[in-house]
């Protein structure tokens, strides 16, 4: 339709290294009248396009527009999980610069040069941001199918970060894959007990409710 290409156009510009031109775009959908999930897509472009260019003001305002204006979207933890991020780095503006060029080369499709940038973050002592890092490599662990390299990642963001708001969705994501592996199941099974007792608040609780439910009727309850 009209709307989608005209709310897909300013992806074409951010994926060309073109960030003014696709601000420009975004600026202005942004104040059409759009449906929630064309002015969602468009605020949260616009917030990572902000990031790019380390205009964090700007890029908070956008987020939180997102939040009050389009609260049940598809973005929402996206946009909580990036508002996290941008609280935690404190004004660290060399730290925020090297994620948000992570992230731009994620962007780009860039995979090699994100996850160089990523481990650099996560490997740094004493790293602001090392869980968000950890938590992002293990997504590109999948991506590329490298599971074994995903659960590393995961182990050490449990280790080295048991506080983390990301560890959650670290742990959710172990589980996911352990319970695709029959030997692994029990495995599994005892990483969503372990979220649902220690993380009631887990935006995807039900989500994992629901996992347990049915690794307990293939395994039985024990």
């Amino acid at each position: 339709s009209y709307v989608q290409a005209m709310v897909s156009r300013p992806q074409c510009f951010l994926r060309q290294a073109k960030l003014d031109k696709a601000r420009t775009e975004l600026v202005k959908n942004a104040s059409r009248k759009l449906e929630p999930q064309y002015l969602e897509q468009t605020l949260f472009d616009l917030a990572l396009v902000d990031l790019f260019r380390m205009e964090l003001d700007s890029c908070k305002i956008s987020l939180n527009r997102l939040l009050v204006e389009t609260p049940r979207g598809m973005y929402v933890n996206d946009a909580v999980r990036l508002l996290y991020t941008l609280e935690k780095a404190g004004g660290d503006r060399e730290l925020l610069g090297d994620y948000s060029e992570a992230l731009f080369f994620l962007e780009r499709e860039m995979v090699d040069s994100a996850e160089a940038r990523l481990r650099q973050i996560a490997d740094a002592e004493a790293s602001g941001l090392g869980d968000v890092a950890l938590y992002e490599l293990a997504q590109l662990s999948i991506g590329g199918a490298d599971t074994a390299g995903a659960v590393e990642f995961v182990d050490r963001l449990d280790s080295e970060y048991p506080d983390s708001y990301y560890l959650p969705y670290g742990l959710r994501m172990k589980g996911d894959l352990f319970s695709q592996t029959v030997d692994k199941q029990q495995e599994a099974r005892d990483i969503y007990r372990y979220i649902l007792e220690n993380f009631p608040n887990f935006p995807f609780i039900s989500d994992v409710r629901q996992k347990v439910r049915l690794l307990e009727e293939s395994l039985g309850a024990s």
